[in-house]
Protein backbone atom coordinates (compact mmCIF):
# COMPACT_ATOMS: atom_id res chain seq x y z
CA UNK A 1 0.00 0.00 0.00
CA UNK A 2 1.37 3.23 -0.92
CA UNK A 3 1.46 5.95 1.57
CA UNK A 4 2.39 9.37 2.20
CA UNK A 5 6.21 9.62 4.01
CA UNK A 6 5.33 9.62 8.13
CA UNK A 7 8.99 10.74 9.13
CA UNK A 8 8.95 9.13 12.56
CA UNK A 9 7.94 5.49 11.41
CA UNK A 10 9.73 2.83 11.32
CA UNK A 11 9.74 0.27 7.97
CA UNK A 12 10.62 -3.70 7.89
CA UNK A 13 12.92 -5.00 5.52
CA UNK A 14 11.60 -8.18 3.83
CA UNK A 15 13.56 -10.52 2.35
CA UNK A 16 11.06 -11.14 -0.72
CA UNK A 17 9.98 -7.31 -1.12
CA UNK A 18 11.66 -4.19 -1.48
CA UNK A 19 10.93 -0.96 -0.02
CA UNK A 20 10.57 1.63 -2.33
CA UNK A 21 10.40 5.55 -1.44
CA UNK A 22 9.47 8.67 -3.88
CA UNK A 23 10.97 11.95 -2.51
CA UNK A 24 10.24 15.19 -5.65
CA UNK A 25 12.73 14.12 -8.29
CA UNK A 26 14.35 10.77 -6.18
CA UNK A 27 12.98 7.49 -6.26
CA UNK A 28 15.19 4.55 -4.37
CA UNK A 29 14.71 0.63 -3.68
CA UNK A 30 15.79 -0.85 -0.54
CA UNK A 31 16.48 -4.56 -0.82
CA UNK A 32 17.15 -7.10 1.70
CA UNK A 33 19.46 -9.91 1.59
CA UNK A 34 21.22 -12.56 3.21
CA UNK A 35 24.08 -10.54 5.12
CA UNK A 36 23.53 -7.25 2.45
CA UNK A 37 21.04 -4.25 2.03
CA UNK A 38 20.83 -2.78 -1.61
CA UNK A 39 20.14 0.78 -2.48
CA UNK A 40 19.16 1.75 -5.94
CA UNK A 41 18.03 5.04 -6.86
CA UNK A 42 17.04 7.18 -9.88
CA UNK A 43 16.49 10.81 -9.96
CA UNK A 44 13.86 12.12 -12.84
CA UNK A 45 13.62 16.14 -12.79
CA UNK A 46 10.20 16.03 -13.97
CA UNK A 47 8.71 14.98 -10.92
CA UNK A 48 9.41 18.10 -9.05
CA UNK A 49 5.60 17.95 -7.43
CA UNK A 50 5.86 14.57 -6.70
CA UNK A 51 4.51 13.20 -3.19
CA UNK A 52 6.65 11.43 -0.48
CA UNK A 53 5.49 7.94 -0.88
CA UNK A 54 6.69 4.65 0.51
CA UNK A 55 5.15 1.46 -0.09
CA UNK A 56 7.23 -2.21 -0.48
CA UNK A 57 7.57 -3.87 -4.67
CA UNK A 58 8.89 -6.62 -5.67
CA UNK A 59 13.00 -6.84 -5.27
CA UNK A 60 13.79 -7.36 -9.44
CA UNK A 61 11.46 -4.23 -9.71
CA UNK A 62 14.39 -1.94 -10.16
CA UNK A 63 13.50 2.19 -10.41
CA UNK A 64 14.20 2.78 -14.42
CA UNK A 65 14.55 -0.48 -15.21
CA UNK A 66 18.31 -0.65 -17.03
CA UNK A 67 18.22 3.06 -16.98
CA UNK A 68 21.92 4.17 -17.50
CA UNK A 69 21.36 7.19 -14.67
CA UNK A 70 20.55 3.93 -12.00
CA UNK A 71 22.93 4.07 -8.91
CA UNK A 72 23.18 1.54 -7.13
CA UNK A 73 25.29 0.44 -3.29
CA UNK A 74 25.81 -2.48 -1.42
CA UNK A 75 26.72 -2.80 2.15
CA UNK A 76 27.44 -5.80 4.09
CA UNK A 77 26.85 -7.26 7.42
CA UNK A 78 27.45 -9.85 10.01
CA UNK A 79 23.05 -10.00 10.28
CA UNK A 80 21.62 -7.78 8.26
CA UNK A 81 19.03 -5.09 9.66
CA UNK A 82 15.48 -5.70 9.65
CA UNK A 83 14.57 -2.36 9.83
CA UNK A 84 14.86 0.92 8.56
CA UNK A 85 13.80 4.89 9.29
CA UNK A 86 13.92 7.44 6.82
CA UNK A 87 15.07 10.78 8.26
CA UNK A 88 15.09 14.30 6.21
CA UNK A 89 18.53 16.42 6.31
CA UNK A 90 19.15 19.94 4.86
CA UNK A 91 22.16 20.34 2.06
CA UNK A 92 25.65 19.44 2.97
CA UNK A 93 26.37 22.85 2.31
CA UNK A 94 25.30 26.30 2.35
CA UNK A 95 22.58 27.06 -0.29
CA UNK A 96 23.42 30.62 -2.46
CA UNK A 97 19.64 31.71 -3.44
CA UNK A 98 19.85 33.93 -6.63
CA UNK A 99 16.52 35.84 -6.59
CA UNK A 100 14.92 35.71 -9.95
CA UNK A 101 14.52 39.82 -9.81
CA UNK A 102 17.10 41.61 -6.91
CA UNK A 103 15.88 42.90 -4.31
CA UNK A 104 16.51 46.53 -2.95
CA UNK A 105 15.93 47.87 0.70
CA UNK A 106 15.82 51.59 1.65
CA UNK A 107 18.01 52.62 4.61
CA UNK A 108 15.91 51.28 7.95
CA UNK A 109 13.67 48.84 6.41
CA UNK A 110 13.08 45.10 7.05
CA UNK A 111 10.99 42.17 5.11
CA UNK A 112 10.18 38.95 6.02
CA UNK A 113 11.02 36.45 2.54
CA UNK A 114 10.48 33.01 2.25
CA UNK A 115 13.30 30.65 0.40
CA UNK A 116 13.17 26.82 0.02
CA UNK A 117 15.70 24.51 -0.39
CA UNK A 118 15.91 20.44 -1.44
CA UNK A 119 16.26 18.17 1.44
CA UNK A 120 18.48 14.90 1.85
CA UNK A 121 17.07 11.94 2.56
CA UNK A 122 18.80 9.81 5.33
CA UNK A 123 18.49 5.84 5.57
CA UNK A 124 19.08 4.72 9.56
CA UNK A 125 19.24 1.42 9.74
CA UNK A 126 18.70 -0.86 13.13
CA UNK A 127 17.79 -0.07 16.83
CA UNK A 128 21.13 2.10 17.04
CA UNK A 129 19.72 4.25 13.68
CA UNK A 130 22.87 4.21 11.92
CA UNK A 131 23.42 6.07 8.68
CA UNK A 132 23.38 3.79 5.81
CA UNK A 133 23.52 6.26 3.43
CA UNK A 134 21.89 9.85 2.48
CA UNK A 135 21.21 11.13 -0.77
CA UNK A 136 19.85 14.23 -2.15
CA UNK A 137 16.42 14.70 -3.15
CA UNK A 138 17.30 16.97 -5.84
CA UNK A 139 20.99 18.27 -6.29
CA UNK A 140 21.28 21.52 -6.91
CA UNK A 141 24.52 23.15 -8.81
CA UNK A 142 27.48 24.05 -7.60
CA UNK A 143 28.79 27.30 -7.35
CA UNK A 144 31.51 29.73 -5.31
CA UNK A 145 30.45 32.07 -3.11
CA UNK A 146 32.65 35.04 -1.63
CA UNK A 147 36.58 35.78 -2.72
CA UNK A 148 38.54 33.39 -4.85
CA UNK A 149 40.70 32.08 -2.18
CA UNK A 150 40.61 30.35 1.20
CA UNK A 151 37.83 32.56 2.44
CA UNK A 152 35.54 31.48 -0.49
CA UNK A 153 33.54 28.21 0.24
CA UNK A 154 32.17 25.88 -2.53
CA UNK A 155 28.14 25.95 -2.16
CA UNK A 156 24.95 24.97 -3.50
CA UNK A 157 23.22 27.42 -6.32
CA UNK A 158 19.93 27.75 -6.49
CA UNK A 159 17.67 30.37 -8.79
CA UNK A 160 14.18 30.95 -7.45
CA UNK A 161 11.84 33.62 -6.24
CA UNK A 162 12.28 35.52 -3.12
CA UNK A 163 9.04 35.47 -1.91
CA UNK A 164 8.00 38.55 0.28
CA UNK A 165 4.53 36.82 0.99
CA UNK A 166 3.78 33.13 2.26
CA UNK A 167 1.82 31.06 -0.54
CA UNK A 168 0.82 27.60 -0.92
CA UNK A 169 2.28 27.40 -4.18
CA UNK A 170 5.59 28.25 -2.77
CA UNK A 171 5.32 24.71 -1.34
CA UNK A 172 7.07 21.89 -2.62
CA UNK A 173 6.99 18.16 -1.18
CA UNK A 174 11.27 17.43 -1.58
CA UNK A 175 11.64 21.03 0.00
CA UNK A 176 12.00 22.61 3.29
CA UNK A 177 10.89 26.39 4.07
CA UNK A 178 13.16 28.92 5.78
CA UNK A 179 11.70 32.26 6.33
CA UNK A 180 14.10 34.63 6.25
CA UNK A 181 13.83 38.60 7.87
CA UNK A 182 16.37 40.72 5.80
CA UNK A 183 17.17 44.11 7.82
CA UNK A 184 19.11 46.82 6.33
CA UNK A 185 20.44 48.99 9.25
CA UNK A 186 22.96 50.63 6.98
CA UNK A 187 22.88 54.40 6.15
CA UNK A 188 22.38 53.32 2.36
CA UNK A 189 20.22 51.43 -0.27
CA UNK A 190 21.83 47.79 -0.96
CA UNK A 191 20.47 45.07 -3.28
CA UNK A 192 20.21 41.48 -2.83
CA UNK A 193 21.72 39.98 -5.65
CA UNK A 194 22.69 36.52 -4.16
CA UNK A 195 21.71 35.57 -0.63
CA UNK A 196 23.65 32.65 1.51
CA UNK A 197 21.41 30.58 3.49
CA UNK A 198 23.52 28.78 6.80
CA UNK A 199 21.26 25.63 6.29
CA UNK A 200 24.32 23.77 8.35
CA UNK A 201 23.06 25.36 11.46
CA UNK A 202 19.16 24.82 11.04
CA UNK A 203 17.19 22.10 11.91
CA UNK A 204 14.21 20.65 9.94
CA UNK A 205 10.82 20.63 11.67
CA UNK A 206 7.81 18.59 10.72
CA UNK A 207 4.03 19.81 10.15
CA UNK A 208 1.28 17.81 10.52
CA UNK A 209 0.15 18.47 6.68
CA UNK A 210 3.90 17.11 6.16
CA UNK A 211 5.30 20.23 5.15
CA UNK A 212 9.27 20.71 6.27
CA UNK A 213 10.34 23.99 8.39
CA UNK A 214 13.40 25.60 9.18
CA UNK A 215 13.65 28.02 12.06
CA UNK A 216 13.52 31.72 10.90
CA UNK A 217 16.95 33.25 10.40
CA UNK A 218 17.45 37.15 10.91
CA UNK A 219 19.97 38.41 8.71
CA UNK A 220 21.19 42.55 10.04
CA UNK A 221 22.93 44.46 7.23
CA UNK A 222 25.37 47.14 9.03
CA UNK A 223 27.47 50.10 7.20
CA UNK A 224 30.78 48.92 8.36
CA UNK A 225 30.66 45.31 6.86
CA UNK A 226 30.32 45.12 3.09
CA UNK A 227 28.49 41.91 2.45
CA UNK A 228 28.53 40.70 6.04
CA UNK A 229 25.62 40.52 8.45
CA UNK A 230 24.68 39.27 11.39
CA UNK A 231 23.00 36.04 11.47
CA UNK A 232 20.85 35.11 14.65
CA UNK A 233 19.27 31.88 14.31
CA UNK A 234 15.44 31.33 15.97
CA UNK A 235 15.53 28.38 18.67
CA UNK A 236 11.98 27.08 17.61
CA UNK A 237 9.68 26.58 14.34
CA UNK A 238 8.15 29.27 12.97
CA UNK A 239 5.26 30.65 13.27
CA UNK A 240 4.12 28.80 10.00
CA UNK A 241 4.79 25.90 11.47
CA UNK A 242 4.08 26.58 15.40
CA UNK A 243 3.97 22.95 17.48
CA UNK A 244 5.82 21.62 14.16
CA UNK A 245 8.31 18.61 15.35
CA UNK A 246 11.76 18.13 15.78
CA UNK A 247 12.61 15.64 13.06
CA UNK A 248 16.63 16.51 12.43
CA UNK A 249 19.34 18.76 14.51
CA UNK A 250 21.51 21.32 12.38
CA UNK A 251 24.05 18.95 10.71
CA UNK A 252 27.38 22.07 12.31
CA UNK A 253 24.85 23.05 15.95
CA UNK A 254 27.17 26.10 17.19
CA UNK A 255 26.05 29.30 18.03
CA UNK A 256 22.45 30.81 17.70
CA UNK A 257 24.19 34.32 16.61
CA UNK A 258 27.13 34.72 14.27
CA UNK A 259 28.99 36.81 11.71
CA UNK A 260 28.71 35.95 8.31
CA UNK A 261 29.32 36.97 4.46
CA UNK A 262 25.47 36.66 3.31
CA UNK A 263 25.25 38.82 0.52
CA UNK A 264 27.20 38.68 -2.45
CA UNK A 265 26.83 41.91 -5.20
CA UNK A 266 24.45 43.81 -2.60
CA UNK A 267 26.91 47.14 -3.18
CA UNK A 268 25.03 50.57 -1.62
CA UNK A 269 22.70 51.50 -3.97
CA UNK A 270 22.92 49.39 -6.94
CA UNK A 271 24.05 45.55 -8.01
CA UNK A 272 26.52 43.03 -9.76
CA UNK A 273 25.08 40.50 -11.57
Amino acid sequence: MIEMIPWTAEYPLELDRALRVRLGPLELRVSRRARELRVSSLSDPNQLARAPEVDHVSPEDEPGGASPKLNTWRFGFTEEPSRLRLAPALADRPVIIRPEEPLTLLPGEEVRAYVSSPVWLRLLVGEARRLLLELPSHRPSDTWFGPLDHQGQLCYALATHLSLTWADRLWKPHRAITPVVIVNSAQEPFTVARLRVPVGQLSIYGTPDRRLWTERITLTRRDDAEGEARVTVDGEPPREAEGGELLSPPRAPGGRSFNLRAFEGALFGRSIA
